[in-house]
């Protein structure tokens, strides 16, 4: 899932726990 890796790395740009979009 390379979508998943980018929803992540776009998550450590913009600052916010990944929890928050789950």
């Amino acid at each position: 899932v390379s979508g998943n890796s980018l929803q992540k790395k776009l998550l450590v740009l913009l600052g916010t726990p990944s929890h928050s979009t789950e």
